[in-house]
């Protein structure tokens, strides 16, 4: 009775969700790819939405299918043929959307002196913490080229300054997803908005990924040792933050964290030389008394 039941109320979610999915399409087909900056700031916000949309509605399916074991195959059957042609749809209607004519030499160079002239100022915005500023700016970018990746990641910036985490994590996904491109800065920054919200272990899997595309940044390593003293990770912790100290040996915050870890660890020997090194680096450190005074309570052991 259960089951049937879940069937009905599935079906009535796919009937709805379906419904939902071709009425946006059907508005994407009408967009004026010249609108005014402020439709395509719109334009922009509900492409982001739906690609969260219809990852959490692929979830949804395969969670209802599982529960209607054995009948589940079948209803899955069917619920991957409606995805799958709603996609197709989805995608005949962007293409019309966003179609543009080939530009003409004087069109392309027109546009990029646009761009030269938007984007440093969105990134001198940013840089002044003049956030309206800046996510105006990479928005009128977007207008011009909505590919563009550098204002993009303004707009990611923007929000991550601003704590929205979530409009900054589906922008970041955006940029790996859609315009497909993958470095270790987007990864870092995703693991960045997860820590924000408080979810360790998917920022500890987006920084390890950044780590694995670039190895040699000192601040990765410093953000994962981080999220792992978070997740009660103190040796994880302490060999990133090692790894932190390695690249950047005179760094001072880094120096503090890892006096810091290693105190948390017991690795007493660590905590002194680091702080002997930190002592020099950074004299003016208000930390360094009590720093000095941990230390002196933890356990005589060896350095390793």
């Amino acid at each position: 009775m259960l089951d049937l039941v879940v069937i009905v109320l599935a079906s009535l979610a796919l009937i709805g969700i379906g419904t939902i999915l071709l009425s946006k399409f059907s508005t994407l087909a009408s967009i004026d790819t010249n609108a005014i900056p402020a439709e395509r700031h719109g334009e922009l916000k509900s492409r982001l939405m739906e690609d969260r949309f219809k990852r959490k509605l692929f979830g949804f399916s395969r969670a209802v299918a599982d529960r209607l074991n054995p009948l589940g195959k079948l209803l899955r059957g069917f619920w991957l043929s409606m995805y799958n042609r709603l996609l197709e749809l989805e995608q005949r209607y962007r293409r019309k959307a966003t179609a543009e004519a080939p530009l003409t030499p004087g069109e392309r160079s027109q546009r990029e002196q646009r761009l030269e002239e938007i984007l440093p100022a969105a990134q001198d915005a940013l840089r002044r913490g003049e956030f309206e500023t800046a996510e105006t700016k990479a928005i009128a970018a977007i207008a011009v080229d909505h590919r563009n990746v550098g204002a993009y990641r303004i707009l990611a910036a923007v929000y991550l300054q601003k704590k929205e985490y979530e409009q900054a994590r589906e922008t970041l996904r955006f940029i790996i997803d859609r315009l497909h491109v993958q470095d270790d800065d987007l990864f870092a920054e995703l693991g960045e908005v997860s820590s924000g919200e408080g979810k360790f272990e998917e920022a500890k899997n987006a920084l390890e990924r950044s780590i694995q595309l670039n190895g040699m940044v000192a601040q990765h390593h410093h953000d994962l040792s981080r999220v792992e003293l978070s997740l009660g990770n103190s040796l994880a912790a302490f060999e990133e933050a090692r790894r932190a100290v390695e690249l950047e040996p005179n760094n001072p915050k880094l120096l503090d964290s890892l006096v810091e870890i290693s105190i948390v660890s017991g690795k007493r020997g660590w905590a002194q030389e680091t702080f002997d090194k930190l002592r020099i680096v950074n004299p003016d450190n208000k930390k360094l008394a009590e720093l000095q005074s941990r230390i002196d309570n933890m356990p005589k052991t060896k350095r390793r």
